[in-house]
């Protein structure tokens, strides 16, 4: 089990520190600059900020973020539940993974 608590961490922890990397580099390389054209009149790299959730959601909602941040606790403890009741085989080792994706973004 403790192998596959650590695969579980390995993978979050990468997801986690590839997202914040990224989210970096667009604050520092696209935020008050004009955009980055990579397919001319398809796809072009800009930068937004989003206060609320997905969409918007909650964004003038009081405590939303304290929302959000139960609702993830919330996830993460569900998430590790899950990893424990993944049956052992194969695809264990890639449901930990899988779910360490997801605790990770």
């Amino acid at each position: 089990m403790r192998r596959r608590l650590l695969l579980f961490a390995a993978f979050a922890l990468f997801a986690l520190v590839t997202d914040q990397a990224a989210k970096w580099w667009a604050r520092t390389a696209l935020r008050g600059r004009p955009p980055i054209v990579l397919v001319q009149d398809y796809l072009q790299l800009e930068y937004h900020e989003n206060s609320g959730s997905a969409f918007g959601l909650l964004r003038n909602v009081p405590g939303a973020r304290y929302i959000l941040i139960g609702v993830g606790v919330g996830v993460l403890v569900i998430v590790g539940t899950m990893v424990r009741k993944v049956p052992p085989g194969r695809a264990q080792k890639f449901g930990d993974a899988a779910f360490g994706l997801v605790a990770g973004g």
